[in-house]
């Protein structure tokens, strides 16, 4: 059972690797998640507005089906959860 679901995960691999084209194929990553291992699609992104805006577009999109308002981005609220990763990370959290 166990070599069919891993099978079946290459496959579907292969698959996304195809469908988003041979440029985005470098974007896949496999990763274990509790011995099941899931290809995702990870971006790179050389700056924060770059993320951030894409981030804010996809979460909208996705609000919007179902009826809700736009969310915006807070400078003041990204200068907090800024301080707090870095503390975080200084602190090796």
């Amino acid at each position: 059972m166990m070599a069919i679901a891993q099978t079946s995960l290459a496959l579907l691999f292969v698959v996304a690797a195809a469908s988003n084209g041979f440029a985005d194929a470098a974007n896949l990553r496999s990763r274990n998640l509790g011995g099941t291992t899931i290809a995702t699609n990870v971006k790179t992104y050389t700056a924060y507005g770059d993320y951030a805006s894409a981030m804010l577009a996809a979460v909208n999109k996705q609000r919007a089906t179902g009826g809700l308002k736009p969310l915006c981005l807070n400078k003041k609220l990204h200068a907090a959860a800024q301080r707090h990763s870095n503390d975080m990370a200084a602190k090796d959290f």
